[in-house]
């Protein structure tokens, strides 16, 4: 379930391989567990379920939720859903919107950003949602939604003046129009699916040090 697609646009253009991996891949995984008495089930989700962004990635997350819990109901296998808020920190790729940004401005000296820069993130650092995502198997956690993501919200206007301070002030940041749709503006929060439960890592890895590691590396 953590390795399936996860790249917005990679959905959006490959909306076949997203139904093959992400929807009908979850099902045989949760098919194959309750063959095999498998306590709980653990699903990667996203807080895009909540939008009418994110094409074809929100609906195989929206779609596969519905399958787990139709499962459950079923065969009464426990589950728990993670709704994974906007990630960041080692081991990423040019998927991750934080990476490509400190590796343009690193390599480039320069980052071309796609928006008008109010658009707002809740960020997490991933060591923290991978310390929530095994909090979450406990007991008490069992058939609920979580939502992990940061403590705060961030507009990329603020993201990317701290990342030129970082730098000295040794980059250049032009912004351009963005007419995707793919991905929500402001909030993911106009779309009604089942409620779900914040959770969130206290203490946690700050956010200008978590992007200050990334920068060292």
């Amino acid at each position: 379930n953590f390795a399936g697609i996860a790249d917005i646009d990679e959905c959006h253009k490959k909306p076949v391989d997203t139904v093959k991996y992400n929807i009908l891949g979850n099902t045989l995984i949760i098919d194959t567990a309750i063959k095999n008495n498998v306590q709980k089930f653990l699903f990667a989700s996203s807080a895009y379920v909540y939008s009418d962004s994110g094409s074809f990635y929100r609906i195989s997350k929206q779609s596969s939720e519905l399958m787990i819990e139709s499962f459950s109901e079923e065969y009464n296998i426990n589950y728990v859903v993670l709704r994974y808020g906007s990630l960041y920190g080692e081991r990423a790729d040019n998927r991750n919107s934080i990476y490509r940004m400190l590796k343009s401005a690193i390599e480039n000296k320069k980052i071309d950003y796609f928006g008008d820069g109010s658009e707002t993130r809740e960020y997490i650092h991933v060591k923290d949602a991978a310390e929530l995502s095994v909090e979450a198997l406990d007991e008490k956690y069992s058939n609920q939604i979580l939502m992990l993501t940061g403590t705060r919200s961030m507009k990329y206007d603020e993201l990317l003046e701290m990342i030129k301070e970082m730098l000295k002030d040794d980059i250049d940041i032009t912004m351009h129009a963005n007419s995707s749709k793919s991905h929500y503006k402001m909030s993911p929060y106009s779309f009604n699916p089942k409620f779900a439960k914040k959770l969130v890592s206290n203490p946690h890895i700050d956010f200008g040090q978590g992007l200050l590691s990334l920068v060292e590396q």
